[in-house]
């Protein structure tokens, strides 16, 4: 865990750890947008076209948990956004949930999150595939 933001998002009441729920993430990658188009707006549209849905927050913890910092760069990508619902920092900003790997080990970081805001090419987005009833 990263900075007093990713301790807030994790204290606040918003976030909603769960118990004994199985997720299937899909991770789109930031390759996939051109420069200009990789907002978060036209990441959630191409997820609402795939029938993607928005993730807990806690599914950035568990994506941390779940993979280390080789198998994150074994996918080609830096970071892992949970693309969840913002949840507000401290200071009152938006903010999402991403397992990082730096040069100084693996880290939960929080990142502040505006409709327009470009991301890195390296990046992935986090997004459930919907469960199938059988």
């Amino acid at each position: 865990m990263r900075g007093l933001y990713t301790k807030s998002i994790l204290r606040s009441k918003d976030f909603k750890p769960t118990s004994g729920v199985t997720y299937e993430v899909a991770v789109l990658k930031g390759s996939l947008f051109s420069d200009d188009d990789r907002t978060a707006q036209n990441i959630r549209d191409k997820a609402n076209e795939m029938n993607l849905t928005t993730p807990n927050a806690e599914v950035a913890c568990l994506i941390r948990e779940q993979f280390s910092d080789k198998e994150i760069e074994a996918m080609g990508l830096w970071y892992i956004v949970a693309m969840h619902e913002p949840i507000k920092d401290s200071d009152g900003l938006p903010n999402l949930l991403a397992a990082f790997r730096g040069v100084d080990g693996r880290w939960l970081y929080a990142y502040d999150v505006y409709p327009d805001d470009r991301w890195y090419r390296g990046c992935g987005f986090a997004f459930l595939v919907p469960q199938v009833s059988s």
